[in-house]
């Protein structure tokens, strides 16, 4: 039987905290670049967590599955009305 083994210690990742968990994926891009990729690889993850239930399955809750990202004001602007300065949303 083939087995398969976690990858070694590197960066934030250390096998010894490796476990069985109910399901859950983070990315982040350390530097703050911004690409295309990492929107792919997050959804990578969510589609890799439909099985562990991560699925939005309820019409009338939410099971928090998706993806957070930063949206540009910019585009928001050019998008929705919206009055609010970058920063602002909240006020």
């Amino acid at each position: 039987m083939n087995t398969i083994q976690p990858p070694s210690k590197q960066g934030l990742y250390d096998p010894q905290f490796e476990h069985d968990a109910c399901g859950i994926g983070f990315i982040a891009q350390m530097k703050g670049a911004k690409s295309h990729e990492i929107v792919a690889q997050a959804l990578t993850i969510l589609v890799n967590l439909d099985r562990r239930g991560a699925c939005g399955c309820e019409t009338n809750t939410g099971d928090g599955a998706g993806i957070l990202m930063q949206v540009p004001h910019k585009f928001l602007q050019a998008e929705v009305v919206c009055d609010s300065q970058a920063g602002a949303y909240s006020n």
